[in-house]
């Protein structure tokens, strides 16, 4: 589920999903959930025996690829490592009583899954995912299918509800990617697929770019959408109520991560001709922002949108950033008691390797993560 997607694409309904097997389902407060992302290329930055399992309801790890044949990559981004790697993360996570999901996809594998869900290969791929999820030591699958076109809805729903009999017992969910105001519309096979779903999280992060009629804008504003600057959290979870799927099944997404704005663009709302999104996921963490962009005097906070930034009045930092975007304890709190008000269960975290300051000592590495859950009440 990497975060750099281009939003020319949302015309189509970009989609993951995610489901566990007969292993008992998570503990958490009234069934809330806190679920983070882990992925092999960040490694390094929180090795495994650093995560703080305390704050997590479920961690996805990532990523094994989907081939067109209905077989599975298992490199983990880390080549013949991964499968070590992988079922190390599993065990910790059933010692610590969290649940450990298998991401399978994300950017990049739309041929895949198209040619594996097929009518050809979907047995053969469901039977490959089974087994291994099962030989990794893992409780479910997190099926990151990007995009799903209109034509991939059919052979989407298709790969759930045979999932969902392979796993009738497993915990079933499903992350995508939030409608806007220019694009309003969500499939009616959310509404249709909900009833086969514990979980459904809309991924409300890196919501904005130098996009045609569009003014800067936030990351992941809670509010605020116009015709300018047209997503928020409200707008993406009003448009899957819309599509009839209910709200305790609904969860929203937390980056941990900022986007990096180039001069002229020093704040939210301002023309973006001559600049653009210049570093992103994975190139500034929220470490890496508190650690080299922040100071007291260039921060700021949008009441509107219910989120902080930063301005520079010059280009700032290895990336040269005018305005950063990114989320704090305040703009998390927001979304929790936000979320809780309107009856959503749970959140994602990406990645939450980019949350972990390793400077920090032991127990003190991942405030934020331990505010996400706090904030959403898991």
């Amino acid at each position: 589920m990497r975060a750099k997607r281009s939003w020319a694409s949302l015309v189509f309904v970009i989609v993951a999903a995610t489901i566990a097997s007969s292993s008992p389902a998570p503990v958490s407060a009234a069934g809330r959930w806190l679920t983070g992302y882990y992925v092999g290329y960040e490694r390094d930055t929180m090795p495994p025996d650093e995560i703080e399992w305390n704050a997590l309801t479920h961690i996805v790890v990532g990523t094994a690829l989907p081939r067109k044949n209905g077989t599975i990559d298992t490199g983990f981004d880390l080549g013949a490592d991964g499968p070590a790697f992988a079922r190390d993360v599993a065990e910790r996570a059933h010692v610590n009583k969290v649940v450990p999901i298998l991401m399978i996809g994300g950017a990049g594998t739309h041929d895949g899954f198209k040619g594996a869900a097929s009518k050809r290969h979907r047995k053969k791929f469901v039977r490959n995912l089974v087994a291994t999820m099962n030989d990794l030591g893992f409780d479910g699958l997190d099926l990151d299918w990007e995009p799903i076109t209109n034509k991939d809805v059919k052979p989407f729903s298709a790969l759930v509800s045979s999932l969902r009999t392979a796993l009738p017992a497993g915990v079933l969910t499903a992350p995508v990617i939030p409608p806007t105001l220019t694009f309003p519309d969500v499939s009616s096979v959310f509404g249709q697929v909900a009833q086969q779903l514990d979980q459904l999280n809309v991924m409300t992060y890196n919501m904005e770019g130098a996009y045609e009629g569009w003014k800067s804008w936030h990351s992941s504003a809670l509010d605020g959408a116009t015709t300018e600057t047209p997503s928020s959290v409200a707008v993406g979870v009003s448009s899957f109520l819309a599509a009839g799927v209910p709200a305790s099944k609904l969860g929203v997404g937390i980056g941990f991560f900022g986007d990096c704005w180039s001069a002229p663009v020093t704040g939210p709302r301002q023309d973006i001709r001559g600049a653009n999104i210049v570093a992103t996921d994975s190139e500034v963490s929220t470490t890496t922002i508190a650690s080299t962009y922040y100071d007291a005097a260039s921060a700021r906070f949008d009441d509107v949108a219910q989120v902080p930034y930063l301005s520079f009045a010059a280009p700032k930092g290895p990336r040269g950033c005018s305005y950063i975007s990114y989320e704090d304890e305040s703009s998390i709190a927001a979304k929790g008691k936000w979320a809780r008000d309107h009856g959503l269960s749970g959140a994602i975290v990406w990645t939450i390797n980019q949350g972990h300051d390793r400077s920090a000592v032991p127990g003190q590495r991942d405030a934020l993560l331990r505010k996400a859950r706090a904030a959403f009440g898991a």
